[in-house]
Formats: structure tokens, sequence, C-alpha cells
């Protein structure tokens, strides 16, 4: 006999016994009202429940934005940047070719000195966006907001610190110096790094233009995030977030 047998016959078996006597049948009866407001309540619970399918297309928009703060039209942004992507731009995005280094100190707003793997010292220029300035040799280039921009590049790493330089098409700029997005935190795979809400919250670039403390700047050929910052500084600009509104 099956175990789903054996169990209809014990039920069976059970409602006989309790259907003899009085206090048995008032039993049996609390006993099935239980069961049918449970019942109910289960029903109530599902239907309250979206369906996955139609969950999935409503909800996948607010978790996105809901993600590192990262708007909508951010992610489209990216979306159209990585459709133009070169086949260089795409390779570098695995974490993989990655480099190493560790800050020396910060320059300004978007250089850093860093030393490398190999022990050599360099200034990394961040790509892709744009500072004032604050420690130009003509000083009359050097203004408050660069000493501001400056200021926070310094609470974002400190000497030290075990950043990642990611390139985009080129690797130096004319004066030798590494043109690269810089990262705190090594993303786990190509599509992480790909990310904006991974973006937003890992790599210096990125953070500079969302605090509005850096001005998206196309410098070609080193366009990959283009899109994606010029909607990240357009939003700061919106927000008067940093500096950037005083010298846009």
């Amino acid at each position: 006999m099956t175990q789903s047998a054996s169990t209809q016959r014990a039920l069976r078996e059970l409602v006989k016994s309790l259907s003899t006597t009085r206090a048995g049948r008032i039993g049996l009866v609390a006993i099935v009202a239980v069961v049918l407001v449970g019942a109910v309540w289960i029903n109530a619970l599902a239907g309250d429940a979206p369906s996955p399918g139609a969950s999935s297309s409503s909800s996948a928009s607010a978790a996105r934005e809901a993600s590192a703060g990262v708007s909508e039209a951010a992610y489209r942004a990216a979306d159209r940047d990585a459709s133009r992507g070169t086949e260089t731009q795409r390779a570098h995005l695995d974490p993989a070719s990655f480099e190493r280094v560790t800050v020396r100190h910060v320059v300004d707003g978007d250089t850093l000195a860093v030393a490398t793997e190999s022990g050599d010292h360099v200034s990394v220029r961040l790509i892709g966006m744009d500072t004032p300035e604050s420690v130009a040799p003509q000083e009359e280039r050097n203004c408050e907001e660069g000493v501001l921009a400056s200021d926070h590049m310094k609470e974002l790493v400190g000497k030290g610190d075990v950043l990642w330089l990611q390139y985009d098409t080129s690797v130096t700029d004319k004066y030798d110096r590494p043109l690269a997005y810089v990262w705190r935190a090594l993303p786990a795979s190509a599509a992480e790094a790909d990310d904006p809400a991974v973006i937003a919250r890992d790599m210096l670039n990125a953070i500079q233009v969302i605090d509005g403390y850096g001005q998206a700047k196309t410098y070609r050929p080193d366009t990959y995030h283009d899109g994606l910052f010029a909607q990240w500084g357009d939003e700061a600009l919106a927000d008067a977030r940093g500096v950037t509104h005083k010298w846009a």
C-alpha cells in the first residue's frame, strides 16, 4: 500500500471514529473549519502576490533605479555606450586586464601619483572627466573649486590605498601619464565593470562626476563611458551638487 493510500485510510477511520459521538462530531466540524480558513488565507496570499511574469517587467526598472541610487536614464546611457563600444574597449572590461597600483598621494581632483607593481612612480590621469585646477603652474588657472575637488578626492583615497587601473583605448597621454578609469575595488567580472551601480560605487572617475566635483569630458579615443558620465554630470548640475555648477 502506498503512503498516500495509507494516509487516506487513516483519515477515513479518524472521521468514522469522531462521528460516532456528539463530542466527536463537534471536534470534526472544528477541524474542517480550521482547514477551510487556512485554505482561504493561503489563496488570499497567492492572489496578492504578483505572478513572476507580471512582476519582472514592472519591477525591473524600479529595482535598477534603487540600486546605488542610479537613475534609469543613467542605465539607458550606459546601454548606449556599450552598444557603441569597440572590441578593444570591451576587452578592457575584463578585470584580468586591470593594473594594480598603490597610491602615493593625490595630485588634484583628477590626477593621482601612484606606484606600479614594478615599482615605477607615475601620475595617473582619470579619463572621461575633468576637474578645476588647483596645482597648475600658472597660478591664475587655480581656483577654490579646484581645491575643493582635490579635497574630495583625498576623502576617497589616501596614501597606501590599493587601486586598479582600467584602460579604455589609449594607455598614456602626450605627457606619458597613464590614462585610466580608476577603481578602489576590483570588479568581480566584466559585467560588473560595466554595471552603472558598481561603477557609481567604486570608480573614482564616476564618483567625482556624480558628487559634482568633476565634469564629464570627452577625450578621444577614450570614450567608452561618455554617455553615462554626461548623464551623471547633468544630474549633478541639476541638483547643484559639489562645485561643478559654479564653473559649468
